[in-house]
């Protein structure tokens, strides 16, 4: 018989998690964490607080969900945007969005 295994040291990997989630906590403004596709891989407790929604309900979840005005349930539009403004070098920018909230009332 032949086993194969791998073996990775996953505690960097939760210690950037930890880091990052309380960064994401120590924030006095909502903030998401989102991948290229769009899925909201994590939020601060405000986020979830400001969008009414329950924190656990938006992982995983496109980011359109909580999109408000012309990127209502347009995720790529909106990601595509997002994406453009790093790009254009606007990382650390303060960039403002509509927001909408679990009730789909928009803010």
């Amino acid at each position: 018989r032949i086993f194969c295994g791998y073996v990775h040291d996953l505690s960097s990997i939760k210690m950037k998690d930890r880091l990052i989630n309380g960064i994401l906590e120590a924030s006095k403004e909502s903030m998401f964490v989102i991948n290229k596709k769009g899925t909201i891989k994590m939020i601060n407790e405000l986020a979830a607080n400001d969008f009414s929604w329950p924190r656990g309900d938006l992982i995983d979840k496109s980011i359109g969900t909580i999109a408000g005005g012309e990127f209502i349930d347009n995720n790529e539009t909106f990601v595509t945007k997002l994406i453009q403004q790093t790009a254009d070098n606007s990382v650390g920018k303060k960039n403002n969005y509509p927001g909408r909230g679990k009730d789909g009332v928009e803010f």
